[in-house]
């Protein structure tokens, strides 16, 4: 599902300005990766994006870990099963559109209080990845054990050069397939990580100041993260220890529902 290439150490920027550069563990993440569902690949340019910006890489390039450090943000909402209602509700790209539609035109002083009641819960389930220009929407809906993934790529420049291959859809599968495909993006990310660190730390990196053995703590402490987010994701013992605390808080279904009935009751299409 989700793939990944790192880049080559020798063709990674550092970080800071001339005669102040460094070079870290989050900067030797970078390179490009894309998110395979089905038949449709999600971070990946269209052709003709790719000649009107030129030279532009097939897929999205950044540091992967900021990628992982959004993604992972989400899975303690991603992991709370939403009422079968509510779900029916955002099921499709359609009426996921629809819905930001219905709040755009609803924006007032009046309705801010509703509206973010309405929608937070959706925005706490999607990947912005704001950092790309026209960035996909990707949001993710648990509902018992099945999990709904819904992306809106339809992003376009100059009002008529399409970004992204993916375009609008949804794609459905088990959520324990979903873990274990994370899961396994995780080990082989550690592992060519692992590469990335040996080769950093081999190489003679002249001015660029470089912590070779806070890179070596930072591997070993990335493991520990990746266990983590997995245990999150299947609410064992520690995701319920982190609940009971208040650390991840349960959702109050009713006061969202309560919420998006006013804004249907104000709609204009109600007037």
């Amino acid at each position: 599902m989700i793939n990944f290439k790192l880049e080559n150490i020798d063709n990674i920027n550092s970080f800071g300005s001339e005669g102040d550069q460094s070079m870290h563990w989050f900067a030797l993440t970078n390179g490009e990766y894309w998110i395979e569902i089905q038949n449709v690949t999600l971070f990946e340019y269209t052709n003709e994006i790719r000649h009107y910006w030129g030279d532009t890489e097939r897929y999205a390039s950044y540091q992967i870990f900021r990628f992982i450090m959004d993604f992972t943000a989400l899975f303690p909402s991603i992991t709370e099963s939403i009422p079968s209602d509510l779900f029916e509700k955002v099921k499709s790209a359609k009426l996921l559109g629809e819905i930001g539609n219905q709040m755009r035109i609803m924006a007032s002083p009046d309705n801010e209080m509703a509206i973010e009641e309405s929608y937070w819960w959706i925005r706490n389930r999607t990947l912005f990845s704001e950092y790309f220009t026209g960035a996909p929407e990707i949001t993710f809906f648990r509902c018992n054990e099945k999990i709904k993934i819904i992306w809106i790529a339809n992003q376009v420049v100059d009002n008529r050069i399409p970004i992204w291959t993916a375009q609008t859809g949804e794609a459905e599968m088990d959520f324990e397939d979903f873990i274990v495909k994370i899961e396994d993006f995780g080990k082989k990310f550690l592992i060519e990580m692992e590469k990335q660190v040996n080769s950093a730390l081999e190489r003679d990196w002249g001015d660029i100041i470089i912590d070779k053995t806070k890179l070596k703590e930072c591997q070993i402490e990335m493991v520990g993260n990746f266990d983590y987010w997995i245990k999150i994701l299947r609410q064992g013992v520690l995701y319920q220890k982190l609940r009971d605390s208040g650390a991840f808080p349960e959702t109050n279904w009713q006061r969202v529902r309560e919420s998006i009935d006013k804004l249907n009751n104000n709609s204009p299409n109600n007037g």
